[in-house]
């Protein structure tokens, strides 16, 4: 399947375009150089590329301010393996609440991706600053390359002699990423995403919750806090501040795959749990991982107890 024009609704650079396997709704699967993997209804991408180009239009609005910071979680999530997220106003919103502001966090975001894209130590990298500006969520290559340039100038990157886009992570580059990929050990919130539907948030009282106090942490929940910023900002906020996330899968809602996919890419432990009856209907990219299967709260609360502590500890 491909677009008339053949460019990333994201971005307009030239793009792939497959129809997504395993998907339950028609969407559009993009491979864009600049922006990475990704999924999109095709309505989404028609509404994208009138507002990306100020076409007037009805419903939700993409963030096309920060569509470089889309780009740029889009491509990091696909340098670490979890590409293929489904691209809608909502999810590009948080992926923008998600994105590093700071020169130093972005710097640092910089070289976790070229860490990524690295297949050994000492692997040159050849890189094209406009395509791969969004690697430090820049808006021009020029921003990316200059915060390349300090990364040289401090030890942690080497650039190929007289080759201004050929560079490796060097052997302080690598001590700095691991540094910044080990989850915070002193953290002891556990964040849970899952369906509240009543009989499930039920659950989360008697088997969850518990379980997770018991391993010696504290669990966090959405429901349970009030809060007067966008219920994004909040869920990545209190993402970023957790030791690990608990998905429980049960009715299989979208959030619960995005938080742990946003997990994921940020490098923390995902437990994975779902209704025995349920599991059939999950996504196929996340099948793979080991859940831990239920069938009665007693039975999750243990099971989980016992996942907690080989994972985490």
């Amino acid at each position: 399947m491909t677009s008339p024009a053949d460019t990333c609704p994201l971005c307009a650079t030239a793009a792939t375009f497959a129809t997504a396997p395993g998907a339950t709704t028609p969407l559009v699967e993009v491979s864009c150089r600049r922006c990475g993997l990704y999924r999109i209804d095709p309505d989404d991408a028609v509404r994208l590329m009138e507002e990306r180009t100020a076409i007037e239009h009805e419903g939700p609005a993409f963030p096309v301010a920060d569509l470089h910071r889309v780009s740029g979680y889009i491509r990091g999530m696909t340098i670490a393996g979890h590409g293929g997220l489904q691209l809608t106003p909502e999810s590009a919103r948080a992926m923008v609440s998600a994105s590093p502001r700071s020169v130093p966090e972005r710097a640092d975001r910089l070289l976790l991706n070229l860490a990524g894209m690295s297949d050994f130590a000492g692997h040159r990298l050849e890189l094209d600053y406009e395509a791969d500006g969004v690697l430090s969520f820049s808006a021009m290559g020029g921003e990316t390359a200059f915060l390349m340039d300090h990364l040289i100038a401090d030890g942690l990157v080497d650039r190929e002699p007289g080759v201004h886009s050929v560079v490796a992570v060097s052997v302080r580059g690598w001590s700095r990423v691991e540094a910044l990929r080990a989850p915070g050990q002193s953290y002891k919130q556990a964040f849970v995403a899952m369906n509240f539907e009543p009989q499930l948030v039920q659950l989360y009282e008697t088997a969850i919750a518990p379980a997770i106090r018991d391993a010696g942490y504290e669990p966090f929940v959405i429901l349970e806090h009030e809060h007067a910023g966008q219920i994004d900002d909040k869920i990545l906020m209190e993402l970023n501040r957790s030791r690990f996330v608990v998905a429980e899968f049960t009715g299989h809602r979208h959030n619960v795959y995005f938080e742990a996919g946003y997990a994921l890419g940020r490098g923390l432990p995902v437990i994975w749990a779902c209704r025995e009856q349920d599991i059939e209907e999950a996504h196929f990219d996340t099948r793979q991982y080991n859940h831990v299967l239920w069938s009665a709260g007693a039975d999750l609360r243990e099971r989980l107890f016992r996942r907690i502590r080989v994972v985490v500890g």
